[in-house]
């Protein structure tokens, strides 16, 4: 009788397995849930997706709750569902991506598409890259009401791969958080940075490339790396 909507947060991820595999073993023991699950008055899960498959691989009932003030439509759905989870640790970035991009936002799509392509990226690291900088920052909840706009999915594209190509040198630390930022914050900050450079330079002295703890010790990394063997002039002074 109830009804699963596209725009409500995915169960089937390792994840939510664990999860639900977990309450499925609480139902076993103690049998039917106390919490409700909440739904529209056609019966769309709204909240407690979790407890509802748990209780059908159990063969256990569930209560549950109609909330008819909630519109049957995706955006009615997933505002509600996003309401209801507001302060659960259980909804992240993934969810709202998914429920909007499910709605037809495009930053949203090309997020998850980005993310796609780019697997070796945390989902901060590809946020970072679409936004094109490593200083811009969205909040949890200017993320969760739609506010995510990518500045430019090519440019973002291109320095996904740009950083792609030192894994082979510099496997530990390539992806990770605040090398990626430090690296953005340069090409935001110094745009006559040229990647192309870094990497002859970096070819030529590869154990110079090392796992450093903050973005200021990776800046002065690369500045040397990028400096190798020039003079004067052309020398680039890329503290910011």
């Amino acid at each position: 009788m109830f009804k699963f909507s596209d725009v409500n947060r995915r169960f089937d991820t390792p994840l939510s397995k664990n999860r639900i595999k977990r309450i499925s073993t609480s139902m076993k023991e103690d049998g039917l849930l106390v919490s409700p699950i909440i739904v529209t008055s056609k019966y769309f899960v709204v909240d407690g997706q979790h407890r509802l498959e748990s209780s059908r691989l159990v063969g256990c009932g569930i209560h549950y709750i109609i909330d008819h003030s909630i519109p049957n439509t995706p955006k009615g759905i997933f505002n509600s569902a996003r309401k209801y989870n507001q302060h659960s640790k259980d909804w992240g970035k993934g969810d709202y991506i998914n429920g909007l991009s499910n709605q037809g936002n495009d930053n949203y799509t090309q997020l998850e598409q980005f993310r796609k392509e780019f697997p070796m990226f945390s989902l901060s690291e590809c946020i970072m890259l679409l936004l094109n900088s490593g200083t811009r920052y969205i909040n949890k909840m200017d993320f969760a009401e739609g506010k995510f706009q990518v500045l430019s999915y090519e440019k973002g594209k291109e320095w996904g791969n740009n950083i792609l190509s030192l894994k082979p040198y510099f496997e530990k630390g390539y992806n990770r958080s605040v090398f990626v930022r430090t690296l953005m914050t340069i090409v935001e900050k110094k745009p006559e940075f040229d990647f192309s450079r870094f990497y002859h330079k970096m070819l030529l002295n590869p154990s110079k490339m090392k796992l450093c703890g903050d973005k200021s010790t990776y800046r002065q990394m690369i500045e040397d790396i990028y400096n190798f063997k020039s003079r004067g002039d052309d020398k680039l002074n890329l503290r910011f």
